[in-house]
């Protein structure tokens, strides 16, 4: 049973970085919960659907593909925060008022087939960041709306088990993990379908390097039933897209060894490669910009997710 009964003065279980959720408990029965944005890298691995094995070194299929993985960061601003409190009913003030209301509707059904009922809630989101920028504003406020119901209602649930009931993490995890943990996430990928990727590495981002953002036009990114047939068509072509071949190479040997050492120039190099190379496997579905592809690693590093927002890396100077 992944619902437990939830102590607010237990110490935090794992370490908490910049971007993560941060719980705030007014008095009993009434929580806010707080949490930042997520910047998407970009997509270890793309194998479609009908390819179950990589080759291994003698040319045999062998090695159990993992689909997706990823990297990305956790950034504290913009942010969202929800605001639950029982009540005698549901109510619901503020934005995305359809989306949060199903939300707590779907979490609602699945804690009473559990044996945890749910009291209804007066639910007032405070603050969210754009949606369909590229932020995974969805899977924050989703999150935010679950825990915030949770806790006021004195339980609670891991984040991995409460993503999937909202209908998040069906392919990134690092929405997940980032609302837990902040910093940079890179997780693993997934062996089936109704997984949740691994958390292989969950570093601090260091704190005099800052992130600037360029919404530039308004709009919107790929959302939706376009975003869902898009991955539908990729994960069903009939051979592998080599452009996203380097990037686990990009991670694990270029963007991860250059924040430990502190090397920003190398950090962007990599992320700008890594984001280049999902935006050529997504080239079909308008993802970056035309003129995205003429400019360099000076300019912006990345385009996070479908976009439009941008990116780019400074260090603060003191």
């Amino acid at each position: 049973m992944p619902i437990h009964l939830f102590d607010p003065l237990e110490p935090a279980i794992f370490p908490r970085f910049s971007g993560s959720s941060d719980f705030q408990f007014i008095r009993s029965g009434k929580v806010r919960v707080t949490t930042g944005s997520r910047l998407h890298f970009g997509f270890l691995n793309l194998t479609p659907n009908g390819i179950p094995f990589w080759n291994d070194l003698y040319g045999y299929p062998s090695l159990p593909v993992r689909r997706f993985g990823g990297i990305g960061l956790m950034i504290p601003h913009p942010g969202t925060s929800v605001l639950s409190e029982i009540s005698n009913s549901w109510a619901f003030e503020g934005t995305h008022l359809q989306r949060v209301e199903e939300c707590a509707l779907k979490l609602q059904a699945y804690c009473d087939g559990n044996g945890f009922p749910l009291k209804p809630c007066k639910v007032v989101v405070e603050k969210s960041a754009p949606h369909h920028v590229g932020l995974g504003t969805g899977t924050q406020l989703a999150l935010a709306l679950g825990k915030s119901l949770l806790l006021a209602n004195g339980f609670d649930m891991p984040t991995k088990e409460l993503g999937p009931i909202l209908g998040r993490g069906n392919r990134s995890a690092i929405g997940l993990y980032g609302f837990d943990h902040g910093g940079l996430i890179v997780e693993g990928g997934k062996t089936q379908d109704g997984q949740i990727s691994p958390l292989v590495s969950n570093l601090p981002w260091p704190p005099d390097w800052q992130i600037e953002l360029q919404f530039g036009h308004d709009k919107p990114g790929v959302h939706g039933v376009e975003e869902v047939n898009a991955f539908k068509q990729i994960m069903n072509a009939s051979e592998e897209n080599d452009s996203l071949s380097a990037n686990p190479r990009n991670a694990l040997l270029g963007i991860l060894p250059a924040i430990v050492s502190r090397d920003i120039e190398s950090v962007k190099k990599f992320i700008f490669d890594m984001n280049m190379r999902t935006g050529k496997a997504f080239e079909p579905f308008e993802v970056k910009e035309k003129r995205a592809l003429q400019n360099n690693v000076n300019e912006f590093c990345g385009q996070s997710s479908w976009g439009p927002v941008k990116f780019q890396i400074k260090l603060i100077s003191h």
